[in-house]
């Protein structure tokens, strides 16, 4: 299973040493990170619920609380139905 410490050390290196070299570039580099992660857990939380796992777990897979992990699957969710990612996403499968 994906563990955050170690596989985030080696990236985190080279995030840290881009900032200390082309600030700019880092802060859009994170940017772009983010916009693709967002899209993706846009397109994944309509698809995590209590039946697949208890947030509990939903939550240490996270690396947060579980009420912090509902809510943040909640406003994916929440997201997707407004964007339409939803049915996109299950029109993938």
């Amino acid at each position: 299973m994906w563990k955050r410490e170690e596989s985030g050390s080696e990236h985190e290196g080279h995030l840290t040493a881009l900032v200390a070299e082309q600030s700019l570039v880092a802060l859009r580099a994170v940017a772009v990170l983010e916009h693709l992660a967002a899209g993706e857990a846009t397109r994944a939380a309509p698809h995590i619920g209590p039946a697949d796992a208890p947030w509990e777990t939903v939550a240490q897979a996270l690396g947060i609380s579980g009420q912090t992990a509902r809510a943040r699957i909640t406003r994916y969710a929440l997201r997707s139905r407004c964007t339409g990612e939803a049915a996109v996403s299950r029109a993938d499968r």
